[in-house]
């Protein structure tokens, strides 16, 4: 396949946005489309760019081969690290589907190619259910992004109030950062007005999420004329967020929620309990769903251990904090 320069880079932008979050990345190329996908470490953040044969100048796959493979997203960022000269870029597998080829033509048909080597891989899907979503908010991304722009990088998670007669922002403090002398709280708010669309069944919705994860993903959105959907549900249930022009590509971008304490401790006895409407991500079998839970521990961020909070796994024996992260998403 083919990428113009035009679209050159958007696609740097999408492999930027997933290496901010994931190690891997996850590529399938079908007889259609193409499909990046990238998750975090702790399988609270799902990334997903569809691709569309608009999307390209050239799109041909013959055979109708399904390739499905991975290689590491450092590298591959560092192949769109400058794009300003790139006028297209050129994607094709080798013979026997040991590397990827990329290979960008720039100004005075001047080539640059990179090799990278791959793996095969089975893709991950986020699994959720839209019915348990019932708020669903039209926005544009850089008003957003200028709201969290307020909270401090240091901060870990924000938390969103919604309401019927607003949305507000604020910073998410642990009893000990609470009990801090000197702890910095960050209160912002929008309207309804603030909003292209506003849908919001019912008050008392309070998410908690990952600040860093959340401005990465408007990063990217940001530099697109579609405003974004989000779509909400309750504390523990994921928050998606979908960005795309039709015909062309699509992002999807789900990131896991914190439970309540309450909710915290009733799971705390089963490491590997997910319920019923957590967020789930799935590998696609060849020829079934396969299914194994995986639990998010409290404090299991991959930031968690910079402020010195304590960090828990589902092998840990360590005692977990109560307040922190869901469960993460089922992986198969």
């Amino acid at each position: 396949c083919v990428i113009p320069g035009r679209a050159v880079s958007l696609f740097s932008k999408m492999i930027t946005t997933m290496s901010k979050i994931g190690e891997d990345l996850l590529l399938d190329i079908d007889q259609d489309h193409i499909v990046l996908r990238a998750l975090n470490p702790t399988r609270s953040a799902y990334f997903c760019f569809t691709l569309h044969t608009n999307f390209f100048e050239d799109f041909s796959n013959p055979e109708g081969e399904v390739l499905r493979c991975k290689f590491l997203l450092k590298s591959c960022a560092s192949v769109f690290r400058s794009t300003e000269s790139v006028e297209r870029c050129s994607i094709h597998s080798s013979a026997g589907n040991e590397y990827i080829t990329f290979e960008l033509t720039c100004h005075m048909n001047a080539k640059k190619t990179y090799h990278l080597d791959i793996e095969d891989s089975q893709p991950v899907l986020a699994v959720y259910d839209k019915s348990t979503q019932p708020h669903k908010l039209v926005v544009q991304a850089q008003t957003l992004f200028i709201m969290l722009n307020n909270f401090p990088s240091s901060l870990e998670e924000v938390t969103l109030d919604l309401t019927r007669a607003k949305l507000e922002l604020k910073s998410y403090l642990s009893a000990a950062e609470q009990n801090d002398k000197k702890p910095l709280d960050t209160l912002v708010s929008m309207s309804p007005g603030d909003f292209n669309s506003y849908s919001v069944e019912a008050d008392g919705v309070c998410l908690t999420f990952s600040l860093k994860e959340m401005r990465a993903l408007l990063q990217f959105c940001d530099k697109q004329p579609q405003p974004v959907t989000l779509l909400l549900g309750l504390p523990g249930e994921p928050i998606v967020v979908f960005v795309g022009l039709p015909g062309s590509f699509q992002a999807e971008f789900v990131l896991a929620t914190i439970l309540p304490p309450v909710q915290m401790s009733q799971t705390a006895n089963s490491a590997s309990m997910v319920t019923s409407n957590a967020t789930s991500l799935r590998s696609v079998g060849d020829s079934s769903y396969v299914s194994q839970s995986l639990s998010y521990a409290p404090g299991s961020h991959p930031h968690a251990k910079k402020r010195g909070r304590e960090y828990n796994s589902p092998d840990s024996s360590r005692p977990s904090k109560a307040g922190k992260r869901a469960q993460a998403p089922t992986l198969a």
